[in-house]
């Protein structure tokens, strides 16, 4: 068994990096294809550039202050989306009050919010404040539909045993919520970070990775520009990686609290 499990293993290595080669195959025919670096540099130039960054330690500055602004961002977005889904299920009026907002947010062009907040807050917030309209309307969204979808049964079986408060959250509440909460914090990780980024370039936000593709995209350094994209690529992978690895190991804990049998 284990022995197929390290086959499949390799199986799935290899198949990644077969998808890698023939995309970076596609990317060098593009480069030689257009012939300038300045527009669009081989995958050798790009490659060696980011190796250079990763031995600069400007480069991990910028991706450190990157990811807290964003990340403080994401987690005020996320407490934000929580505290208006938990009041709009109380009262219908509340609900009827968030909802116009919300689709607001959602509708609005990035862009738009970017520059209106740079007016208001300067540059250096607009990430933060991007990271929480990206992931406030996600998980409010996600978390008003998971109250809607609790269980009629499962909620008459805690009033007749007299479950309440936190034990109700707990075997109940919360198993519920999972399922809906942890998509959310998964699709909101990704949207934070790329809008996150993209203030950072529009806003020429100080110690970033943003303000610095903006510098390489002025002073035509491609290589160093599609370098620090795949930086970005990277760690919005990574993040969205852990966020699902963190989100399931908590559901898998949490499930066994929707059956009946577990709230006497």
């Amino acid at each position: 068994m284990k022995k197929n499990g390290f086959r499949t293993a390799g199986l799935r290595v290899l198949r990644v990096l077969a998808v890698l080669a023939v995309w970076l195959a596609v990317w060098e025919a593009f480069a030689y294809a257009v012939g300038l670096t300045i527009v669009l540099p081989t995958v050798e130039e790009t490659a060696s550039e980011f190796f250079r960054l990763l031995a600069s330690s400007g480069f991990y500055l910028s991706c450190a202050l990157s990811l807290l602004r964003i990340l403080c961002g994401y987690l005020l977005g996320i407490l934000l989306g929580l505290l208006f889904s938990f009041l709009s299920v109380r009262a219908r009026f509340l609900r009827d009050l968030f909802s116009p907002a919300m689709t607001v947010i959602r509708s609005t062009p990035v862009a738009s919010f970017i520059l209106v907040l740079w007016v208001l807050i300067g540059s250096e917030n607009v990430p933060v404040a991007i990271a929480v309209l990206m992931v406030l309307p996600v998980i409010y969204q996600n978390i008003t539909d998971g109250h809607a979808a609790t269980d009629p049964a499962l909620l008459e079986v805690c009033r007749v045993y007299g479950i309440r408060g936190m034990r109700r959250f707990r075997l109940l509440t919360l198993p519920t919520l999972l399922p809906y909460l942890i998509p959310a914090l998964t699709a909101g990780a990704g949207f934070a970070w790329k809008a996150g980024v993209a203030a950072e370039i529009i806003c020429y936000t100080k110690n970033s990775i943003g303000q610095e593709i903006y510098l390489a995209k002025n002073s035509f350094e491609s290589a160093r520009m599609f370098a620090f994209t795949i930086a970005v690529i990277l760690l919005s992978v990574a993040l969205e990686k852990s966020v699902r690895l963190l989100g399931k190991g908590v559901l898998s804990r949490a499930r066994h609290g929707t059956h009946p049998e577990n709230l006497r």
